[in-house]
C-alpha cells in the first residue's frame, strides 16, 4: 500500500479471498512529501525558525505537487522557494529516487521478509500496488527488482483498488 505502505499476503484462489500474513510500517505519501520538504529545506537553506507552521504546511504542500509532476514526467521539476526567502530548487529523478530509497526501505525489507515467510519457493504470485505513493515508475521497478518478481502491470486505478478489496471483503462477511 502507497499510502500506509504496508504489505499483506492474500491467497484468492477459488474465488475466495483468505489473508495470509500482513505486516507494515506507518509511512506512505506523507512520509515521502515531509522527507522531500526536508530536503527542498537543506538544499535551498531556508531558515525555517523565521515561518508559521502553516507556511511549511505550504511548502510540503508544493513539494507534493513537485512529487505528482515528476511521476508524470521523469523530468527535473523546479520548486520555486523565493516565498521562502530563498531560491528555486530543481527535483531530479537523482533526488528523488534517493528521497524515495530512504523513506520506503523499511517497508520494502518488511514485504521481502512477508513474502519470503509466507509464498513457498519457486511458487507463482502476483504483486498489486496500491495508493498513490505506488504511481511512480520508479517505485514499481525497485519493488519489482527486490521481490525478483516481474515487472507489476498497473492496470487498474491504485487509489481505488483498496475500496474495492474492501467491498469484496465486506461481501464475504
Amino acid at each position: 500500500g502507497g499510502g500506509t505502505f504496508d504489505v499483506s499476503v492474500v491467497d484468492s484462489r477459488l474465488g475466495d479471498y483468505d489473508v495470509q500474513a500482513t505486516d507494515g510500517c506507518i509511512l506512505g505519501g506523507d512520509n515521502f512529501d515531509a522527507n522531500l520538504r526536508r530536503w527542498v529545506i537543506k538544499e535551498a537553506n531556508i531558515k525555517i525558525h523565521h515561518f508559521r507552521p502553516e507556511d511549511l504546511t505550504k511548502l510540503q504542500w508544493i513539494c507534493s505537487k513537485a512529487k505528482i509532476a515528476l511521476q508524470k514526467s521523469q523530468a527535473p521539476v523546479p520548486i520555486d522557494c523565493t516565498g521562502y526567502e530563498a531560491g528555486t530548487v530543481i527535483l531530479t529523478p537523482e533526488a528523488y529516487q534517493s528521497i524515495m530509497k530512504t523513506t520506503f526501505a523499511p517497508a520494502i525489507r518488511k514485504a521481502k521478509a512477508v513474502v519470503a515467510d509466507t509464498i513457498p519457493a519457486g511458487e507463482p504470485y502476483d504483486l498489486v500496488l496500491v495508493g498513490g505513493s505506488t504511481r511512480c515508475p520508479y517505485l514499481q521497478t525497485w519493488v519489482a527488482e527486490e521481490l525478483k518478481h516481474p515487472p507489476i502491470p498497473m492496470f487498474y486505478d491504485p487509489d481505488c483498488i483498496v475500496a474495492l478489496g474492501a467491498s469484496v471483503y465486506a461481501q464475504m462477511v
